[in-house]
């Protein structure tokens, strides 16, 4: 069985654009000036990442490399009735990449290439102090 954590972006009073993590290595945030000040998701590659997901958020406080999610599998063997069942499931890391508005965590601040792990129903903010705070949240 496997367990695919996502990240869900609140958009207004749009339905909210969520990107499900089923991919191992990491995964970068930040905002293409070729395209309008889209937020994207992509790859930690530069080339990947322009090519990457666009969420259609617009934003002019995000960074060009705002945050990046690191994704991990871990795998668990789980008895029951006397039957082994291997439970596959992701965890996912934090790290803002010296951003120029900053990113937070449950209203506490990262510091710079920090690293740290995310929890079910964390609250991440993307620029919390601009004028636009980009509000997300994980979830398992």
């Amino acid at each position: 069985m496997k367990i695919y954590p996502k990240l869900v972006f609140e958009r207004g009073d749009r339905e909210p654009f969520t990107y499900e993590l089923n991919m191992n290595g990491n995964l970068m945030i930040g905002r293409d000036p070729n395209d309008y000040d889209y937020v994207k998701i992509g790859l930690e590659n530069l080339h990947d990442f322009h090519a990457g997901v666009n969420t259609y958020i617009r934003n002019g406080f995000i960074s060009r490399k705002h945050v990046m999610f690191m994704i991990h599998e871990e795998q668990k063997l789980l008895y029951g009735s006397g039957v082994g069942r291997i439970l596959i499931k992701k965890k996912c890391f934090i790290k803002d990449l010296g951003s120029t508005y900053g990113t937070s965590v449950n209203y506490e601040f990262l510091k710079p290439n920090v690293i740290r792990e995310l929890r079910n129903n964390d609250r991440i903010t993307l620029s919390p102090n601009s004028a636009l705070p980009l509000v997300l949240f994980y979830k398992e």
